[in-house]
């Protein structure tokens, strides 16, 4: 039987891919000025908020994600309580394919993609964004890593699958770049030293130097 062709944004399974439990729901705020916001968008926060919580907008494929909206926004107004799941911490989603000749296929899995951003339904308040079959790669740069398919009745490979996915690009991924640089400077010290036993020998002396300091004070 053929996937139904039921576009619906992003589906919190409620459960990360480590196997603890989904994250707790956050709550923003989206100003007048902000596009419309469905159900199962992903979103993004954005500058000027005007409440006590973060001001959300809707996100783009190519970019970071905060989260997951669960609560509708029509465009032009201001809206409250907007409840979002956050997108780290490896956060499980279910999301449709959007190809409608050959779909999601075996190979697929654990490969990497963005989503495509579809009109939402303002009747059903339900987000239009669909999973890329065009976009699918090994590109780390790719918004969503692709882990399977969703184990329901009338979902399987092919057209319109639902397929579990987690976020690629977080607005709040842990960042390495400092420990990475840590590793460099100690390596650049290693070469201008002379190698190894010359970074050990100046580290040395920069310890001694308290010492001999004090004994100075001493005499």
């Amino acid at each position: 039987m053929a996937n139904p062709d039921n576009p619906h944004g992003f589906g919190p399974l409620n459960r990360s891919l480590a196997g603890g439990p989904g994250a707790a729901t956050f709550e923003c705020h989206k100003l007048a000025a902000t596009a419309a916001i469905f159900i199962g968008d992903a979103v993004v926060r954005v500058a000027a908020p005007t409440r006590k919580t973060p001001a959300i907008g809707p996100a783009t494929p190519a970019g970071v994600v905060f989260g997951v909206n669960l609560v509708y926004g029509p465009a032009t107004t201001a809206t409250d309580k907007h409840l979002v799941i956050p997108s780290g911490n490896l956060q499980m989603f279910e999301i449709q394919d959007n190809d409608d000749v050959t779909g999601m296929v075996a190979g697929n899995i654990t490969k990497n993609a963005n989503f495509a951003t579809g009109a939402g339904s303002a009747a059903t308040q339900l987000s239009g964004t669909e999973l890329d079959i065009a976009t699918v790669a090994a590109t780390n740069t790719l918004g969503m890593r692709m882990h399977g398919l969703l184990n329901v009745p009338n979902n399987d490979f092919g057209p319109h699958a639902r397929v579990i996915v987690t976020f690629n690009r977080n607005e709040e991924m842990d960042q390495t770049a400092g420990v990475l640089d840590v590793v460099v400077e100690e390596e650049e010290v290693a070469v201008s030293t002379g190698g190894h036993r010359g970074k050990h020998k100046e580290e040395g002396a920069e310890e001694e130097a308290p010492h001999n300091a004090v004994t100075r004070g001493r005499k």
